[in-house]
């Protein structure tokens, strides 16, 4: 399966001209037979957590409805990060799911907001664990700082062969960001799929391109084409049951039994 990885350069708040990036590179994914590209965490706006007017209703999102309709019209999937409204007075950081042969949008709102940027001011914790179903192949959501939870990938591994981690994660921190994948990935034997952000942001914080796929086995992927900011990689999702048939390790993960995703937390998977 061909997957497509962007280091988006976002323009800080600037919808329409990311728009623009967008679209010219998702019309490039049909021409590769990419099946499923994604995009970096908010990524029409940026990581910007204190101006709440970039949030949109899912009803009436023209974000969501932009990304839609390019997956219909280029027959491709796309994961793309967008705030929305939750409540009167909060907002959820959230990770959308289109698929060109469906109407009906998956998505996942972070349940770890960046507590050290003051995310947590406007932005409040999702409630559900997702796993994402893109043409039969289950595949568990999260965004940025989610990473440092291992909690939350230990109990989703149970159903996917893998998870996506949309982010801005900067350069200062860059080396955290590989080893977390590296580990999530190895822990939990599945693909580990990390998208990155590149370019400076509105409050002049520094993101590298580092946008990256590891292995059920902690090897990392490198991709088979690349075009600008997109990545192209060949990933075969059935070396997962493979491995974990060979040595299998997430079955004595005690631990996680001991969760009550009744009470605080419950997992959806679609």
């Amino acid at each position: 399966m061909k997957i497509g990885l962007v280091s988006l350069k976002q323009e800080w708040l600037k919808k329409k001209n990311n728009q623009s990036s967008c679209s010219n590179l998702i019309k490039k994914c049909k021409s590769l037979n990419i099946e499923l590209v994604i995009f970096p965490e908010m990524t029409l706006t940026g990581f910007c957590i204190n101006e709440v007017s970039i949030a949109e209703f899912k009803e009436k999102s023209e974000t969501i409805k932009f990304f839609d309709n390019l997956s219909k019209l280029y027959n491709v999937s796309i994961v793309f990060g967008i705030s929305v409204h939750s409540t009167e007075s909060k907002l959820n950081n959230s990770l959308f799911y289109t698929n060109p042969l469906s109407s009906n949008f998956q998505s996942y709102a972070k349940v770890h907001p960046f507590t050290f940027s003051g995310e947590k001011n406007n932005y409040k914790s999702g409630t559900e664990i997702v796993v994402l179903n893109h043409n039969d192949i289950k595949i568990g959501a999260s965004i940025c700082y989610d990473l440092r939870f291992p909690i939350l990938f230990n109990i989703m591994s149970e159903y996917c062969s893998g998870a996506i981690c949309i982010a801005n994660w900067p350069s200062s921190r860059i080396n955290h960001w590989y080893s977390l994948l590296k580990s999530r990935a190895i822990e939990n034997q599945f693909f580990m799929i990390g998208v990155n952000r590149d370019g400076k942001d509105g409050n002049n914080i520094k993101y590298e391109k580092s946008s990256v796929i590891f292995s059920p086995s902690g090897e990392i992927l490198h991709p088979i084409f690349t075009y600008k900011e997109l990545d192209v990689y060949e990933v075969n999702f059935e070396e997962v049951n493979l491995i974990r048939k060979k040595f299998n390790t997430i079955n004595d993960n005690v631990f996680k039994k001991y969760i009550n995703l009744n009470k605080t937390m419950s997992i959806k998977i679609f």
